[in-house]
């Protein structure tokens, strides 16, 4: 299902992806060979057993997020300094440009989803143990236009600008819901001043920039 939007990129990419996400809501919802439950989804996951020991308190769940949410930052963080990091900046940049440098775009297009269906994949089933349950409302347009809006807003490409757009999309309307749906309209007018004031971003990415040691000092 991946091979015929590989050579698609921009809006089109971008339209392509909640296309298979509404697919995929459907497949669930429709209970395609008996195994996902139907709207209602699956009930009664089983914990995580550690050595016959059961990790099922909060306090448990919350270390493993915060295990794998440091495992998911040390892979990224590898591989913004590998070949696939910087082959992945280039082709963000200008496909045809790095196409003519010889980095296999199909390649490194199909590389980044698979890892990314691979970690999505890690923290899926790790939302399904904590609350022992799983449904297809769980992964409607919604939440995917949610996570398109964290990129936007904390910087694309920027591993400290996505934490920040989690930070910003995720925590504080938390930290605010005592003022129930007022806080969407002063979050909602934030991020059109984001995109205004800091269209790359609230924290753009920088690599690629020549280093300061490569620069001629301009007298």
């Amino acid at each position: 299902m991946v091979a015929p939007i590989i050579h698609l990129r921009g809006d089109y990419l971008l339209v392509a992806t909640i296309g298979f996400n509404i697919i995929f809501i459907q497949v669930l919802e429709n209970d395609i060979f008996g195994l996902t439950g139907g709207p209602n989804g699956l009930f009664g996951i089983d914990v995580v057993k550690f050595f016959g020991y059961e990790l099922s308190s909060q306090t448990h769940m919350y270390y493993m997020a915060f295990l794998l949410l440091g495992i998911t930052l040390l892979i990224i963080r590898n591989l913004d300094r590998s070949k696939f990091g910087r082959a992945m900046f280039y082709i963000h940049k200008d496909e045809i440009a790095a196409q003519s440098m010889g980095i296999n775009i199909r390649y490194f297009k199909l590389y980044a989803f698979i890892l990314g269906a691979g970690i999505a994949g890690a923290a899926g089933s790790m939302f399904s143990i904590q609350y022992s349950a799983v449904s297809p409302e769980a992964f409607n347009v919604t939440q995917s236009i949610m996570f398109f809006t964290i990129v936007l807003v904390g910087g694309s490409a920027s591993l400290p600008g996505v934490l920040i757009g989690t930070f910003i999309m995720f925590v504080l309307p938390e930290m605010f819901r005592e003022f129930e749906t007022a806080r969407y309209l002063v979050f909602g007018i934030a991020m059109i001043l984001t995109m205004i004031l800091r269209p790359r971003g609230i924290w753009p990415v920088k690599f690629g920039n020549i280093p300061s040691f490569l620069k001629k000092e301009v007298k």
